[in-house]
């Protein structure tokens, strides 16, 4: 069952701007006191103008998601693929029974462009075939959403094949999470 907290929770909870510049200060005083990578790919003041930017960026209101993807945006630029900001375990415990999947179809990403795998259910959808290559989501270049979506994956130093190995197989999931699911 849930707790009463949990039962006011709801993945379109909005948290109000001083909460959410207070939890990126001390974030970031976490961050410039004890993070490996300070100093190494840019120095203190660069990622305190970071901090600084998103903390005056923050003048509405956000959900859970849409400021943790802020969040993952200034992280992207510590270039450490042991740094990850996660979600709430409230916030997970409400996700596990949406089903995260968008299209009927297993899409696979290589070389910088996406395929259908397989259709999910094929029985359903069998309009597109395994190897045909996907141009566009909702009017989106497959290209912009990958080079969006890799933004999102943590990795070292300035190294993409990681963030390009996620996306091989972790499309289906990664779409939905940052654009939502379309109908």
């Amino acid at each position: 069952g849930f707790t009463s907290a949990q039962k006011q929770f709801s993945l379109s909870k909005k948290y109000p701007p001083a909460a959410l510049i207070e939890d990126t200060r001390i974030i970031e005083e976490v961050i410039i006191k004890m993070h490996p990578v300070i100093g190494i790919y840019n120095n203190t003041e660069y990622y305190n103008e970071k901090f600084n930017r998103l903390k005056k960026s923050l003048t509405d209101s956000l959900t859970e998601k849409e400021y943790r993807l802020r969040l993952k945006l200034l992280f992207d630029d510590l270039h450490c693929g042991h740094t990850e900001i996660w979600q709430s375990k409230a916030y997970s415990k409400l996700l596990k029974p949406i089903k995260l999947n968008f299209l009927p179809y297993y899409m696979i990403s290589v070389d910088d462009k996406v395929y259908v795998g397989a259709a999910i259910n094929p029985k359903k959808d069998s309009v597109l075939k395994a190897g045909t290559e996907i141009l566009r989501i909702n009017n989106v270049g497959v290209d912009s959403i990958l080079n969006y979506s890799k933004h999102f994956i943590s990795g070292d130093g300035y190294t993409t094949t990681g963030k390009n190995l996620y996306l091989r197989t972790g499309f289906n999931y990664s779409y939905p999470s940052l654009f939502g699911r379309p109908d």
